[in-house]
Order: structure tokens, then sequence, then C-alpha cells
């Protein structure tokens, strides 16, 4: 295996990264959304209960010395209360998620930068239907074009010093 076999393999290890952690992406994307739905299916359960609970006790002549009119309000507080760290771990959950995203992205984004840096070194070793299937591997590669402020991002100029 010659020079140009290597470097050829070794862009191919990159993209196939970058593909990766685009996956990546895409996979924690989809659980933000999902926890963000359950999220607000408990808060809107939670909003339903406090308005059905105000409405019936409106309603109703409670006498509080009857264990019945105990137990409706302390199963309506404990239900709502549930509700609540239910959501807020969510809340947690999808905060957590997001900051991943954020770092896979950076990721994501150096990957970039090195795999583009190298493909221009290696390049001219390329054949033509080569270049054609680097090109549309790295095209399907999703990237959020929002970056962070604060990310370090591989200068061109040490990629192609490796």
């Amino acid at each position: 295996m010659n020079s140009s076999d290597n470097k050829i393999e070794e862009l191919e290890d990159l993209i196939e990264l970058a593909e990766k952690v685009s996956q990546n992406i895409d996979t924690i994307n989809e659980r933000v959304r999902k926890s963000t739905l359950n999220a607000f299916t408990l808060l809107f359960g939670c909003i339903f209960l406090c308005l059905f609970g105000f409405q019936y006790y409106q309603m109703q002549d409670l006498d509080f010395r009857n264990t019945y009119s105990l137990m409706i309000p302390t199963l309506y507080s404990t239900v709502i209360i549930l509700f609540s760290f239910l959501f807020l771990r969510l809340l947690y959950s999808v905060t957590s998620m997001r900051e991943s995203i954020k770092n896979e992205n950076l990721i994501l984004h150096n990957l970039l930068d090195m795999t583009h840096s190298y493909k221009q070194v290696v390049y001219r070793d390329l054949s033509v239907v080569k270049k054609a299937v680097i090109d549309m591997r790295l095209s399907r590669i999703k990237f959020n074009k929002r970056i962070p402020k604060n990310i370090q991002i591989v200068k061109k100029e040490e990629v192609a010093t490796i």
C-alpha cells in the first residue's frame, strides 16, 4: 500500500466518522422533539386537571369530615405534583440533549473542515469516479450552519501538514 492509498483511506475514515456524527445529531434531535412533545403533553394534562378540579370543586358542596371528600383533593394534588416532577425531568433532559447537539455540531464542523482540507490534498491522486463518490458522501452529511461562538476550528494549514 503506497502513501496515496493510505491518504485516500484516511480521507474515507474522516468521511465515515463525519457521517456517524451527523447521524448521531439526527438521532438526538429526534429525541429532543419527542421529549419536548411529551413535556408539553404533561403540561397541558396538568393544566387540564387543575381546571377540571377547580370546576368540580365549585360545583360540589364538600364536607371535609367525609373521607371521600378528602381523598379527591389528595389524589389531584398527588397527580399534579407527579406531572410537575416529570415535566421538570423532561425539560432537564431536553437541555442536556441540546448541549450534546451543540458538542456534536462542533465535532462535525471540525471534521468537515479537516475533511475538505484533506480532500484538496488527496484529490489530485483520485479517479473521477472516486471524486464523485466522495463529493456525494460529503453532500449527504447534514450540517447545522449555526456554529457556537467559542469553538476552535482546526486550520487548513495544520491538516495539510499531516
